[in-house]
């Protein structure tokens, strides 16, 4: 466990130095145990230019009235594909991890990227696809899951 902790550490130090702070609201995704076009709502985010890291604080809070525990998180690397002058369109590869015990304890984990545009100054903005495809298990079951979110961020650089 100490070591997965410091690949960790290692992996988002770098990236955590010049970050900057923001959010991301989306329509779609899904839920480990239910539809597959939920409401979530807006994560707190943490970019710099080597990592985008989004937290789903708000939907945790939440579930907690609900005496739900919902905790999920995304990743992804952030790569230009075509600069637009003040913008610029992106593909940044990544993936989601769940935890939730919403009516028995699941866990999700799906692999995708978040394909855009994005134009940022000393503020940001981005409209992205988000597709993603993956697995939940909810003892004993074990699905093949898929998302599919249209996202809007919005942040703050350092």
């Amino acid at each position: 466990m100490k070591r997965l902790l410091a690949a960790t550490a290692l992996l988002l130090t770098p990236g955590l130095a010049q970050a900057g702070v923001g959010t991301s609201y989306g329509l779609g995704g899904f839920s480990l145990f239910g539809s597959a076009n939920t409401w979530y709502l807006p994560s707190v985010d943490v970019r710099s230019p080597t990592m985008h890291l989004q937290i789903r604080a708000l939907d945790t809070l939440a579930n907690l009235a609900n005496e739900d525990i919902y905790l999920a998180g995304s990743y992804w690397m952030p790569m230009v594909a075509q600069d637009l002058g003040n913008g610029s369109v992106v593909v940044q590869p990544g993936g989601t991890a769940i935890l939730a015990n919403q009516v028995d304890w699941g866990i999700g984990l799906l692999g995708g990227a978040r394909v855009g545009a994005e134009w940022e100054d000393q503020a940001g903005i981005g409209v992205y696809v988000v597709p993603q495809l993956g697995i939940a298990y909810d003892d004993p079951n074990v699905d093949v899951i898929f998302s599919g979110a249209v996202e809007i961020s919005v942040w703050l650089d350092s």
